[in-house]
């Protein structure tokens, strides 16, 4: 378990300003480029100390961050392998409870989607502009197969590289 995620779990075991300080270490962890992939915080601790009422556990936003150092685990432009590495990050997720994604699809002013206006991402197939095989869209299947698992997908942009 890494630095981060031992924080992230430390904090988060705690009362509702712990898990508010959690998000905002994931968060902060997140914009200085360290991977933040076990985020998932209970929002219903928050949403007390707010002064609102508690939610249900299907009604909470429990978000994971899947950045473009989780995702792809290698660079290929095998559609069958980007597959893969996507339903086994979502299983994952699926089996701790997590219900939204946020994932980075504009990483370094590329895309992981086909665009007429940024290339295909370096992060995805090693090359920027390079396209994964047959058409395959990495971003649709991932939409598909979030919301296949009852999940949220968000996308996540970097405008600032």
């Amino acid at each position: 378990m890494t630095f981060q995620k031992k924080a992230i779990n430390n904090i988060s075991a705690g009362s509702a300003s712990r898990r508010l300080l959690a998000m905002v270490l994931a968060f902060m962890m997140t914009l200085t480029g360290i991977s933040a992939y076990v985020a998932a915080t209970d929002l219903r601790g928050i949403m007390s100390y707010a002064g609102t009422a508690d939610v249900s556990a299907d009604q909470e936003m429990r978000g994971m961050w899947v950045s473009m150092y989780d995702y792809p685990s290698y660079k290929t432009t095998d559609p069958g392998a980007l597959m893969v590495m996507t339903d086994n990050i979502l299983n994952n997720c699926k089996d701790m409870g997590i219900n939204a994604i946020f994932l980075q699809v504009r990483p370094y002013g590329d895309a992981i989607y086909p665009s007429a206006i940024f290339p295909w991402s370096q992060t995805i197939t090693g090359t920027q502009g390079l396209a994964p095989s047959g058409g395959f869209d990495p971003l649709e299947y991932w939409v598909d197969e979030a919301h296949a698992r009852g999940m949220q997908l968000h996308a996540w942009i970097n405008p600032y590289r």
